[in-house]
């Protein structure tokens, strides 16, 4: 048996999410109150060069500290591919002349509805960043695979991170 939802409401707003409360009947027929966080879909970019890939670091204040993640945000179009473009040259000031739609995946099902999609830049023509207020601070770096799988080792990449590196070398194996 699935959940079953008997309402909802909005708790909280502002422009990057809302809070969704629902009033909710679990499997075991008991009722409870669930909390999702409604957000826009996500937008990422594992850029590579043939070799290496690109990869961006900075500060993230819910773990207070530094990591470096993949090109990523939010979907701002109803062409995502548009959004992972901006995405690129905003935080990482490359641009690419062959762009592959990873997937699709649920960044945290049991916290937001979020979905991010994933594409794979290639062909990387470096320019000049556009970054906005808050982004000022990233640095960019190129990794190659054994220096990503040390990254992760040493718990410097985040989850979403980790999971879009595994798809990505999949697809590599699959498509060599």
């Amino acid at each position: 048996m699935n959940w079953k939802k008997l309402g909802t409401k909005i708790t909280y707003q502002n422009p990057y999410f809302s809070v969704e409360e629902a009033d909710v009947i679990r499997p075991d027929n008991s009722r409870s109150v669930y909390y999702t966080v409604l957000n826009r879909k996500g937008v990422g970019v594992i850029a590579y060069d043939g070799n290496k890939v690109l990869m961006v670091n900075q500060y993230r204040i819910p773990i207070e500290k530094r990591i470096w993640s993949f090109v990523a945000g939010g979907a701002e179009h109803v062409d995502l591919l548009e959004d992972a473009k901006r995405e690129l040259l905003e935080e990482a000031g490359f641009t690419a002349q062959k762009w592959t739609l990873l997937g699709t995946f649920p960044t945290s099902p049991s916290l937001t509805d979020q979905t991010n999609h994933i594409y794979i830049a290639e062909g990387l023509i470096e320019g000049q960043h556009v970054r906005e207020a808050g982004e000022m601070d990233m640095e960019v770096a190129f990794f190659t695979f054994e220096e990503v799988d040390e990254l992760i080792e040493k718990g410097e990449l985040s989850a979403f991170d980790i999971s879009d590196f595994y798809m990505f070398k999949k697809y590599l194996e699959k498509n060599k």
